[in-house]
């Protein structure tokens, strides 16, 4: 005698709901929500755990929320250059101009830490201390670029 397997009748699959886009559907948290998402992305900048400040972003974190002494995520970000969370915290419409207790505004911490690429970054959106305006600056040849350079430094340190 042959026994044959019972084929099992299959279930026709449907299609996964779809997940709404953040550019599609804008999130709305509670406050609550908000206040602990912004918290813990404070207290992953100071840890420089860089991947869950970046997971915190994504899900709706605002770099708003500061420490006593003034720091908040997008400074400490800055002073340890890490440009693309600079980048999209700028994109999600950070103040940049803040200063901490010191005075320092995240393009002096990244300049102070010689952070190029994040401090170009910042003042090329024009965001240096002139509140969320954005001021297109030209291209600099490299005599300008050096004076610049200098001029910037003579600000930061004061002399």
């Amino acid at each position: 005698m042959v026994q044959t397997q019972k084929e099992t009748p299959r279930r026709e699959s449907k299609p996964a709901p779809k997940i709404p886009d953040v550019a599609e559907e804008p999130r709305i948290l509670s406050p609550m929500i908000q206040k602990t998402l912004d918290i813990n992305l404070l207290k992953a900048a100071k840890r420089k755990e860089w991947k869950r400040m970046e997971t915190l972003l994504d899900a709706g974190a605002k770099a708003e929320e500061k420490t006593t002494a003034g720091f908040s995520a997008l400074t400490y970000a800055a002073s340890e250059g890490q440009t693309r969370l600079v980048q999209k915290m700028i994109d999600s419409g950070v103040e940049v101009s803040i200063k901490n207790f010191a005075s320092r505004t995240a393009f002096t911490e990244a300049y102070g830490g010689g952070h190029k690429k994040t401090a170009d970054l910042l003042l090329t959106v024009g965001k240096l201390g002139a509140g969320n305006s954005i001021i297109p600056l030209p291209p600099l040849t490299p005599e300008q670029e050096e004076r610049v350079a200098d001029a910037i430094e003579r600000i930061v340190w004061g002399e």
